[in-house]
């Protein structure tokens, strides 16, 4: 049995803390580095496993997001977000 929460976090920044998340799933590249990390991260906050899916397409990938090229990588996803907003 699951739960489809069907919300659009990034649209106001919404303030919900919701702990037993354990998919977040991103259809098409998140505008960017900041925003990505902050959403995936409501995902496991009860300290239970959890899994985080981007499913980037062509179109998503157009302009500045700053992740354009991690997807293309063989690094792990999120060692290569990390290393970009520390560089920042």
């Amino acid at each position: 049995m699951f739960r489809v929460e069907n919300t659009n976090l990034t649209s106001g920044h919404l303030q919900i803390d919701i702990a037993d998340v354990r998919l977040v799933v991103h259809w098409g590249a998140p505008r960017n580095p900041l925003s990505y990390w902050q959403e995936v991260g409501r995902a496991g906050r009860d300290g239970k496993p959890s899994l985080a899916v981007v499913y980037p397409y062509g179109r998503s990938l157009v302009g500045d997001s700053g992740l354009s090229e991690t997807f293309k990588s063989v690094e792990c996803l999120r060692l290569s977000v990390l290393k970009t907003l520390l560089t920042k």
